[in-house]
């Protein structure tokens, strides 16, 4: 009786086991007592960064006044907008720039144009600034990108380097 109770609890416990779709993971508290099963489908989905260098379309959305802003003219937004190929362009002449960069080299201008980016069938949530800088959302990272290319100078109302 108890050779089969014991069978039953092993082929029970087999075919509870998929241990092609699962991890163990230790979690590190101090007493490592709790352990954590992780569906490595699901790991998998983290959200990719954004990256300048490989291929991406860009979709306008609209202009938009900037609120977190130091600069109240917006007269001058009425006069000032991209489209899709110069946000395509400025993107990809930019290089990511750090928060210290971004305060010190760059305005923060109340015209923006603001989209989407989509790279390899992901959209990213995008805003460009009238400063000559964008910020790139991929989930819970913000990539700021500079563009310093003298040839994109004319595109902005600000550029960095000038006074």
């Amino acid at each position: 009786m108890i050779k089969y109770l014991l069978i039953i609890v092993i082929l029970v416990s087999c075919s509870n086991n998929n241990s092609a779709n699962t991890e163990t993971v230790i979690n590190e508290s101090s007493d490592n007592s709790v352990v954590k099963i992780l569906d490595t489908a699901v790991v998998s989905k983290r959200v990719k960064l954004f990256d300048n260098q490989k291929p991406f379309t860009v979709t306008l959305l609209g202009n938009r006044i900037e609120r977190n802003s130091t600069d109240k003219d917006t007269i001058k937004c009425n006069h000032w907008s991209l489209t899709q190929k110069d946000v395509l362009n400025i993107i990809k002449n930019s290089k990511p720039i750090d928060g210290t960069l971004w305060d010190l080299e760059f305005d923060v201008l109340s015209c923006s144009v603001y989209g989407t980016i989509i790279q390899n069938n992901i959209e990213y949530p995008f805003t460009t600034n009238s400063a000559a800088y964008s910020l790139v959302n991929s989930g819970d990272t913000t990539i700021i990108y500079g563009d310093y290319k003298k040839q994109d100078k004319k595109l902005f109302l600000s550029f960095p380097g000038n006074e």
